[in-house]
Parts: C-alpha cells; sequence; structure tokens
C-alpha cells in the first residue's frame, strides 16, 4: 500500500451518513493494525472532533486508536496548503468534508485527494444532488488535473432498508449502481441501515458494526492496495 493516501468522503446531500462511515471506516483501518490514520474534520459542525471528546469522557481513556482533527478549509489557498502538507507525511488522512461542496476550499479535496467517497441513498432527493456532485467533480478534474491522474471515485449505497424495496424500486437501485459504476466509479455492496451503526464511536467497531460495514470497507480497502 503506498505510504500517503488522502481519502475525501464528500456529497452534495446531507443526511446520506458521511460523516458515520468516515469514522466507522477509520475504525476499520485501526482494527487492521494500519498505522498512522488521522481522521480531518473539515465539517462545519465538526462532529467527529466532538464526537472524540465525549467518547474519551466516557470510556474514561486517552488511550486514541488514532488522531481526530478539526480543521477549516473555507478558502482554496487554506485548503491546498493543507493539502501539500499531508501529502508530504505517511498516512492514510480521511477528510471529512464540510456540508457544502461549493466551497472553494473543496477544490483541492476533490480535485488531488486520491480517493473520494460518496455515499448515497436509493431515493429521488439524493440521487439527485449525487448527480449534482458529480457534475462538480467532473469540471473541478477537467479545469485543474491537466494530464494528472483523477482521484478513485468510490459509492457507497447507505441506510439501505432491503425489506422495503420493491421490485420494481430493486430494479431502480440495480440501474443506479450501473449509472455509477459507468460513470466511472466504483460501486460497494449496501451498508444497511442499522441502528448499531447509528451508535458508533470513534474508539472502535462493535462486532454488529463491523458485520454490516464489512463488505464495503474491504472493498474500499482493496481498492487502496491498487493505489500506485
Amino acid at each position: 500500500m503506498k505510504k500517503n493516501i488522502t481519502i475525501t468522503w464528500a456529497n452534495e446531500k446531507g443526511g446520506v451518513g458521511k460523516t458515520t462511515l468516515c469514522t466507522l471506516f477509520a475504525n476499520y483501518l485501526s482494527e487492521k493494525k494500519v498505522s498512522d490514520v488521522c481522521v480531518l474534520d473539515c465539517d462545519r459542525q465538526h462532529s467527529i472532533v466532538d464526537k472524540r471528546k465525549f467518547d474519551s469522557q466516557s470510556l474514561q481513556t486517552d488511550k486514541e486508536p488514532y488522531e481526530v482533527k478539526q480543521i477549516e478549509i473555507d478558502r482554496l489557498q487554506q485548503s491546498a496548503q493543507l493539502l501539500k502538507s499531508v501529502k508530504t507525511a505517511n498516512g492514510i488522512y480521511l477528510f471529512d468534508s464540510p456540508g457544502n461542496i461549493y466551497l472553494e476550499g473543496m477544490v483541492p479535496l476533490l480535485g488531488f485527494s486520491d480517493v473520494i467517497v460518496c455515499p448515497y441513498q436509493y431515493e429521488f432527493n439524493c440521487l439527485s444532488a449525487t448527480q449534482k456532485f458529480l457534475n462538480l467533480v467532473g469540471k473541478i478534474w477537467i479545469t485543474y488535473l491537466k494530464g494528472r491522474q483523477k482521484p478513485k471515485l468510490i459509492f457507497v449505497p447507505n441506510l439501505v432498508i432491503r425489506t422495503r424495496g420493491t421490485a420494481a424500486e430493486l430494479q431502480t437501485w440495480k440501474k443506479t449502481d450501473e449509472a455509477l459504476a459507468q460513470a466511472g466509479g466504483i460501486v460497494t455492496p449496501m451498508v444497511a441501515d442499522r441502528a448499531d451503526i447509528a451508535r458508533y464511536n470513534t474508539f472502535g467497531n462493535t462486532k454488529i458494526q463491523a458485520e454490516c460495514v464489512a463488505p464495503a470497507f474491504d472493498m474500499i480497502y482493496n481498492e487502496l492496495q491498487k493505489l500506485e
């Protein structure tokens, strides 16, 4: 695996589980004994930073499995300098991006991260927002990459309730995944909508949480090992 990997978790639509999956994946990497994992909490709410403080107090421990940092990336230059600095250090850096993908600071993250992970749900508003997100990413790549390698684009169907899908809806879900794959992305197995997932913490995944995310996260992890 590369000594330095940057991963941005992003989508235009809020409520798709971006922050939750980012944290669960950091736990997943930590449990795989991957060294130098760092979560960069760029969301203005800084939910992961607050969760780490709460978890430390609740568990009464200062032994953190990985580092969590509060970062501001509103401006283009600010974000570019951060990304440049991160890319000189060893480790896997997970950016939990702001809810507003149109901030100037999102340009370096969406243009120059090694991987972009985009969680989405099978509902109209989310799929529409995901399409807008892809359009923005495409414009950034055309404008800024100029021959450089594109970030790997990975889609995670999240918060899926399989029992609610009719035959027609299941067919639509399949066509959605196929369309995202044709757009140049990799679509992981689904992550189910489970109450256990919502009870995540920043120190490790429970057995049930690990089982829920394993198919999707194993695929993401395998893609990381292919990076050059």
